[in-house]
């Protein structure tokens, strides 16, 4: 019995920090960096406090698992979720999102999903800095959108 009470509880400690994680990030709009885009399209990406989403020119693809050789150059060798884009096209119009861990944002939508990784904010505690979050395609030399909030 003391093991069940100590699963759920668990799962309600994991739940409030996701949803401390939540409140912090929503409502926001980003979009993507003047410096990254091609000329006449810019991704943006907004978030409602309900889980609701919006995007514009966002590319379909998939989130994955960095392969090992890539996990190789992270400095702590894990195998961090990654965008693996389909070559679909891209798409405008509505999603919803989720927190994906303290430094993680999957936006989903049609047949898609997209993983946001926050930027590293503090100087000794290192937290999440969701002002300028980064969004980095699989592959060895893969595309890192990175975005600006709009105010």
């Amino acid at each position: 019995m003391v093991l069940v009470v100590a699963v759920v509880a668990g799962a309600s400690l994991t739940s409030a920090k996701d949803h401390a994680v939540h409140d912090a990030v929503a409502p926001v709009e980003w979009r993507e960096a003047p410096d990254a885009a091609a000329p006449g399209s810019e991704m943006r990406i907004r978030l409602q406090r309900d889980g609701r989403a919006e995007v514009v020119d966002a590319p379909r693809g998939d989130v994955t698992r960095q392969d090992r050789d890539e996990a190789r150059q992270n400095r702590n060798g894990r195998r961090h979720l990654c965008f693996a884009p389909s070559g679909k096209g891209v798409y405008t119009g509505p999603a919803t999102w989720e927190v994906v861990g303290e430094w993680g944002i999957r936006v989903q939508f049609d047949d898609s999903s997209l993983i946001l990784r926050a930027g590293r904010g503090g100087s000794i505690l290192r937290d999440p800095d969701w002002s300028s979050p980064r969004m980095t395609a699989c592959g060895e030399n893969g595309k890192t959108w990175r975005f600006a909030r709009v105010d």
